[in-house]
This record gives C-alpha cells, structure tokens and sequence, in this order.
C-alpha cells in the first residue's frame, strides 16, 4: 500500500503478531509465561500491563495458553488427572464445586496446596468410578504411595485400599 503523502511502502510484519491477537509475539509469550506462573488472573496482569483483561482473557484462553489442545479436554468435566503432582503423602476427599454436585479431590500434601497439589478430581463419589480413573496413574508412581489422609468414610477407604497397594 502506497502512502501518498511520502510516496514510501507501507506494510504490516504479520509474523511479529501472536496468532489471533494485537500484541506482539513477544509480549504475548512475556504475558503467557506470566499467567502461567503467577496465582494473578488474567485481569490483574493486564491491568498492570495497560492492556485490556478482557481481551487478554478472550486471547490467552483461545490462543495463547494450549486449552484448545488440551489432552484432558474431551472428559474435563467428568475427571482430570495430574500424574506428574502425584506424591508419597496423599489426601482425599469431597467437595461441591458449584451446583451441589460431589467431586473427590485427590491432593499432594507436599504441596500444600499450592501449584502442584491436585493430583486428580473426579465427579461423583462412587468408589468404583473413582478407582477407575485413579487406575490411569501407572501402578509403579500409585506404589511409591506411603499416606493416604482421610476422613473415615467407608467408600474412602476402599479407594486408597484398591488404588495405593
């Protein structure tokens, strides 16, 4: 495209923006890697970034982090696994997320609860179900498993029992 008033070319370097957004490929990276270390949501960052929070939000979720190809994607809402959080002291138990349907929560102690913590969750608190997904995590991780804490519930029990030999 011909600017008149100088007579020189003018052209956009596609290559320099990050795909499906307006922020450079270096920035985007720098606010990715930010997002992804910090316990800031998007909004926060972007806030003290002078950029908008919705669209790094919008940008960060379709383009920048890897949601779309997420491996857990497809039974995200059913259970999620973690095995590379997994660790010798575990802990289980049940919360209501939203809704007051039931999800076991499978967490390292070593965490504390903190990045890394969440070893699995999965919807429902039927023992086999859960002992199922549980399963996924190769047998020689499940047997460096020492401490399972939990509150005395019958179905609990029989989760560590079966999947921490």
């Amino acid at each position: 495209m011909d600017n008149e008033s100088s007579g020189k070319l003018v052209y956009r370097d596609w290559d320099l923006v990050a795909k499906g957004t307006r922020l450079t490929s270096e920035f985007a990276s720098f606010l990715k890697k930010l997002v992804d270390t910090n316990n800031h949501d998007t909004k926060s960052i972007a806030g003290f970034y002078n950029v908008s929070g919705r669209n790094l939000q919008y940008q960060y979720k379709n383009f920048l982090s890897d949601f779309k190809d997420w491996d857990q994607k497809p039974h995200a809402c059913d259970w999620l696994l973690f095995n590379k959080n997994m660790g010798e002291y575990l802990s289980i138990d049940e919360t209501s997320l939203s809704h007051g349907e039931l999800y076991t929560i499978l967490t390292n102690k070593k965490a504390k609860g903190k990045k890394g913590s969440i070893v699995a969750v999965v919807q429902g608190t039927k023992a086999d179900n859960i002992i199922s997904i549980l399963s996924k995590i190769p047998l020689k991780q499940r047997n460096k498993v020492k401490e399972v804490i939990l509150f005395i519930v019958a179905n609990r029990r029989f989760i560590a029992k079966r999947s921490f030999p």
